[in-house]
């Protein structure tokens, strides 16, 4: 019976290292996530301006074209539910490497996302 409880433990205790760092990698993420968007959304509202001032011109058509060929992960020529699961798992993959429990890693990582 001590050999199951000492598994036990064992197995608890790594379920709960992997969930907790992967809820601290989770709330950091979206934290840093926040401010990229605030950047990038600044950005845009600054190019817009520039634009509607006749600054500068922007080509959006030829933009969008690019953004999707970089972002088409699959080469399926659109952007879709797959190509977010590709970087998920390349994610998931770096950041979850050599931990004992990747499992316990992703639910962790799902709920820091979360709060």
């Amino acid at each position: 019976m001590d050999g199951v409880k000492m598994m036990i433990m064992h197995i608890g205790k790594e379920i709960t290292f992997g969930g907790l760092m992967g809820a601290c990698a989770g709330y950091a993420t979206k934290q840093v996530a926040k401010q990229v968007a605030y950047a990038i959304g600044l950005f845009f509202i600054g190019v817009q301006v520039l634009a509607y001032n006749d600054v500068i011109k922007i080509p959006y058509s030829d933009l969008s074209k690019k953004f999707q060929k970089t972002l088409d992960l699959n080469d399926d020529d659109k952007l879709d539910a797959d190509d977010l699961i590709i970087v998920w798992n390349k994610v998931k993959k770096v950041l979850a490497h050599g931990l004992p429990n990747a499992a316990g890693f992703a639910a962790g990582f799902a709920l820091g996302l979360r709060f």
